[in-house]
């Protein structure tokens, strides 16, 4: 019963937007010793985070970094949008 209830709860949070929603980047990393696609842009608690970080590698990327990064992910959403 326990169980349900903290299962409760954290749907009930997340129905609120109260919960983290982390943004999976399609970009490839851009550190050539890793090139993964497994960058991830936090979501704090007050807002999306004003860094990029690759999950395989451990690379944060931030300020110009950051914006040639978000850059590249509009342009690749823009060629793959109909």
């Amino acid at each position: 019963a326990g169980i349900e209830l903290l299962n409760l709860h954290h749907r009930a949070l997340a129905r609120l937007g109260w919960t983290p929603q982390h943004h999976d980047l399609r970009t490839p990393c851009p550190n050539p010793d890793c090139e993964m696609t497994l960058l991830r842009r936090w979501d704090g608690t007050a807002g999306l985070a004003d860094h990029v970080e690759c999950r395989a590698c451990g690379t944060q990327y931030v300020g110009e970094q950051l914006l040639l990064i978000m850059k590249a992910e509009e342009e690749l959403c823009a060629r793959s949008a109909p």
